[in-house]
């Protein structure tokens, strides 16, 4: 949204080109269908539903990786 406000959009483009490492920019750019991602600073019930659902696959997808990490930063979970 700032980048609305006080860029044009190739600038904004251009800035997340030299910000993000090139998968980053790309992830930006695509969802995991392939298609245009949504716009991550609308607050529509369609953009809601769709980071809730890609955080939730996450979790399903890293739930060995978060256990572990868990049971470094508490070893009393074991």
């Amino acid at each position: 949204m700032w980048f609305q406000t006080v860029q044009n959009d190739d600038a904004e483009e251009e800035i997340l080109k030299v910000i993000l490492p090139s998968k980053g920019y790309r992830r930006l750019q695509h969802n995991f269908n392939g298609h245009l991602a949504l716009s991550l600073d609308a607050h529509t019930p369609e953009v809601i539903n769709a980071l809730q659902e890609a955080g939730n696959k996450l979790v399903e997808d890293k739930a060995e990786d978060i256990l572990d990490l868990c049971k470094i930063l508490n070893p009393d979970i074991g």
